[in-house]
């Protein structure tokens, strides 16, 4: 297993390699980071199938800051490479390379502006994930008082499927912060957040359906079908809505977080997100591509939503860091569930999830050599569930994750 990931390995190293070439390594400026975990998923494809599988996931980091009078300047590469232990085909990287600024404009004005490519390429059977991700941001951030501080920001992002032209996109997206420090040592966040998303290939068609991107699930034997569930073809993504040019969509965000003991703390979290107003392309079929942005998976702009994060985080004895987690998610989505009974019936009724998770993360850090910094240790455990009126992606399954991670 070792030999066969050198390969992969090898990958981040060239990045981080052309990263120092081109932008330096001045030690004091500069931090290396190498994360390695490995991850045991009941349910990798995040469908009613609840097929397991390991997987291994590597992160390289650097980052570069060169400080200029009052501004910083910061150059950074990342790259992380995920493998799979039965279905070796899902095999995929991501690289991304950034770089940012922070400039103070009046004394209690200050400007961050950033930019950031990053790219995932997958193995050929998954390819219709591959993609191309440009980001240009820009936020100002008012600080004058010491209790309170205000953030307004801009961040336009442009996204190529290279297999999948038909959800390329551009998305305009604009917020209003706020954040105020109470005596109590209670922290309250607001944010309103309005996002424009627009296709750039426009389609005449509203049905489009690929044969020869996904391979079907074989030898497995682990498969498990509950009751009558209809049968969800394995090897079709059927692509819907493709007429559809752009939507847009609202959110707001709530956040308070206390400090209750010394080494105990809690947040809640609260986001609503409000009906696209235009409707969205949207993919049915797929499978969950295992990265955190999947939005040929589950994307925001498909579903209205009520979701509440809940995190108590406790300092325990010998400096380990207890973080107890609970979610709720009520989703409401613009389309139709795919139930064999409801279109025998006639019957339109829209998509509607539950997603509950609940779990638990511990981990250490340790201060090492002059030569790596720091070493953290890390073991997690999340159980989830999600309740769905389509019976493809109702499903539930834990999550169990350890690793380790370097500072250099």
């Amino acid at each position: 297993m070792a030999g066969k990931n050198l390969p992969n390995i090898g990958i981040l190293i060239l990045g981080i390699s052309i990263h120092a070439a081109l932008f330096g390594t001045n030690y004091a400026q500069t931090q290396f980071e190498i994360d390695q975990s490995v991850i045991y998923d009941e349910n990798v494809f995040r469908n009613y199938l609840e097929i397991p599988d390991w997987i291994t996931q590597t992160t390289a980091f650097i980052s570069h800051s060169i400080p200029i009078n009052n501004s910083q300047l910061r150059s950074r590469y990342s790259g992380n490479i995920n493998t799979f232990n039965d279905f070796k085909d899902r095999l995929f990287h991501i690289h991304d390379l950034g770089f940012s600024a922070v400039m103070p404009i009046y004394e209690s004005l200050a400007l961050h502006a950033g930019t950031s490519f990053q790219i995932r390429k997958n193995q050929t059977e998954y390819n219709i994930y591959d993609y191309a991700n440009w980001l240009l941001n820009g936020d100002l951030i008012f600080n004058k008082w010491r209790s309170s501080f205000f953030q307004i920001g801009y961040h336009f992002r442009k996204k190529d499927f290279q297999n999948l032209p038909q959800f390329n996109f551009e998305e305009n997206f604009v917020y209003l912060r706020t954040r105020l420090f109470l005596p109590t040592r209670t922290t309250i966040l607001g944010q309103v957040n309005m996002a424009t998303k627009n296709y750039t290939e426009n389609q005449t068609i509203e049905e489009l359906i690929i044969t020869d991107k996904v391979k079907p699930h074989q030898g497995t034997g682990q498969g498990r079908r509950r009751g009558d569930v209809p049968i969800v073809s394995d090897t079709a993504i059927v692509a819907n809505n493709l007429s559809i040019p752009e939507t847009q969509q609202w959110s707001l965000q709530i956040k308070l977080a206390q400090s209750v003991f010394r080494t105990t703390g809690a947040s809640l979290d609260y986001i609503r997100r409000f009906e696209p107003t235009q409707g969205t392309r949207y993919l049915s079929g797929q499978e969950y591509a295992y990265t955190k942005d999947d939005e040929l998976f589950d994307d925001p702009f498909t579903y209205a939503s009520h979701e509440w994060y809940f995190t108590v985080t406790q300092i325990l004895p010998g400096d380990f860091t207890l973080k107890l987690n609970a979610s709720l998610a009520d989703k409401q989505y613009i389309y139709s569930a795919q139930t064999d009974s409801l279109v025998q019936s006639g019957i339109v009724e829209k998509r509607k999830d539950t997603q509950f998770y609940l779990g638990f993360s511990l981990d250490k850090n340790f201060s090492l050599s002059w030569f790596i910094h720091e070493m953290n240790i890390y073991f997690s455990y999340f159980y989830l569930i999600n309740e769905s009126n389509d019976p493809y992606f109702d499903s539930r399954g834990k999550m169990i994750s350890f690793g380790t991670s370097f500072k250099l």
